[in-house]
């Protein structure tokens, strides 16, 4: 949207309009998964703050290879993410 917004003539986004895009996306993407979090732990600012971070840089990550590659590849590494979580889980649970 930044870019449509900004340079709505130019053929592509210059790179801070991009990082801006994604900075906020992924602040977005955090908040997103805060109900997913509370029904895995009473909320507190520390819980509040590790999922930000955590769920932030994932975002960053999944932003700039929606930028540099294309939604799919976004897509493949957070379905990949979620796989690997969740066989940790199970791992951690059978020992």
């Amino acid at each position: 949207m930044g870019w449509r917004f900004f340079q709505h003539r130019k053929n592509r986004a210059k790179p801070w309009i991009m990082w801006l895009s994604i900075l906020i996306s992924s602040l977005l993407f955090g908040v997103a998964h805060l109900g997913a979090n509370t029904v895995l732990a009473p909320l507190t600012w520390f819980i509040f703050f590790r999922m930000m971070l955590l769920n932030g840089i994932a975002g960053i990550v999944f932003g700039w290879l929606f930028w540099k590659r294309s939604l799919e590849a976004a897509m493949m590494a957070h379905a990949t993410v979620h796989i690997v979580i969740t066989m940790m889980v199970w791992l951690k649970a059978m020992v």
